[in-house]
């Protein structure tokens, strides 16, 4: 049975300072669901960068399920990330 999946594509998060919104950030992930991060590379070879990027925008949203999809290997590579 077909069912919709809710998904936010550029989701903003909100920078504070001192418990302030200072502004809003443009993330470049998909948000889904509310719950999951999902980011969706090309890279062949993935660098810590995008790691710290999905841990950031977790902790950001208070979530605490990523997921990084890299198409830019040989073979399809998917990783978890937990915030």
């Amino acid at each position: 049975m077909y069912q919709k999946i809710k998904f936010e594509k550029h989701g903003r998060i909100p920078v504070k300072y001192n418990d302030e919104i200072i502004r809003d950030y443009k993330m470049k992930m998909l948000l889904i669901e509310d719950q999951i991060i999902l980011g969706i590379m090309a890279l062949q070879k993935e660098s810590n960068y995008e790691i710290t990027k999905m841990q950031t925008y977790l902790k950001a949203l208070g979530l605490s399920i990523g997921l990084l999809v890299n198409f830019g290997k040989s073979q399809l590579e998917i990783r978890g990330i937990k915030g």
